[in-house]
């Protein structure tokens, strides 16, 4: 006969505070899996909101129940919450702690033919540090800080306009270069961008831009996709600049824009 494909596991992405990140498909009501397989979400803290959703259908009958690690004992797991197709599939993080996050839910259209719904469980591995969320809705966790460094130099740079976790700002206009967080160093000297806290960045774009120059046209210094959590350029050629790092943070986070000076000085001198 003719061989046919498996049916393909719908992806459930969790949205929290870490971003967006499909859940690892176990089998429905199998066991837990190996914590190696999984990266540890940084949760920001006790109280976080976690929402889960489908790219394709609905989510209907669910559960959602935390086991603590190291142990991973079974007599540990706490629920978190559960619902049906009139609830919305989310739940609050518990107390700090390493855990492992289960979801088990019926997907497919409420009121579909059996033969349209597919049981499954998605696991996600959390961790909720030792402090609290915001109240009265004040957005969390911040943007990450965009750090420009060369040699023994290190500076953040002053944030621009951007979108972070569904919260967006617009500056309007950039200070003066001559208040900006500087760098000096050597023109095409190794010039290092990373975020504060160490999480990745899905693209980045690097321009420059001579300060005082009458027609303004940047320079491009480096393009490129990851993930990665930093990038390395050369600095531009001798003289005073403007760089700008824009940056889209992984895991659908959002976009940012970063400004500084730089004033480089030719090897020879």
């Amino acid at each position: 006969g003719v061989a046919t494909s498996p049916p393909e596991v719908p992806r459930v992405i969790a949205r929290g505070p870490f971003g967006s990140v499909p859940g690892l498909a176990i089998a429905a009501d199998g066991p837990l899996p190996d914590v190696g397989l999984l990266d540890a979400l940084d949760a920001w803290g006790r109280g976080a909101w976690v929402r889960f959703t489908t790219n394709d259908v609905p989510i209907q009958d669910w559960r959602v129940a935390v086991t603590p690690e190291p142990a991973l004992d079974p007599a540990t797991t706490v629920e978190l919450g559960n619902g049906t197709e009139d609830t919305t599939a989310e739940i609050q993080l518990p107390t700090t702690g390493l855990y492992l996050l289960r979801l088990d839910a019926t997907l497919g259209e409420p009121g579909g033919p059996a033969t349209t719904r597919s049981e499954g469980s998605w696991v996600w591995r959390v961790a909720v540090p030792d402090r609290d969320v915001p109240g009265g809705g004040d957005p969390y966790p911040p943007m990450p800080a965009i750090m420009l460094s060369s040699g023994d130099a290190d500076v953040a740079l002053d944030q621009g306009s951007g979108c972070y976790l569904g919260t967006c700002g617009d500056i309007g206009a950039t200070s003066p270069p001559s208040t900006m967080p500087t760098i000096r160093t050597l023109a095409g000297a190794p010039l290092t961008v990373r975020l504060l806290d160490g999480s990745g960045v899905a693209s980045w774009d690097v321009d420059a831009s001579t300060i005082g120059a009458t027609d303004g046209t940047p320079v491009p210094l480096a393009s490129g996709a990851g993930p990665s959590d930093r990038l390395t350029i050369a600095a531009p050629p001798p003289g005073r600049w403007v760089i700008l790092v824009h940056v889209r943070f992984d895991r659908d986070r959002g976009h940012a824009d970063g400004y500084g000076r730089l004033i480089l000085r030719s090897s020879g001198r």
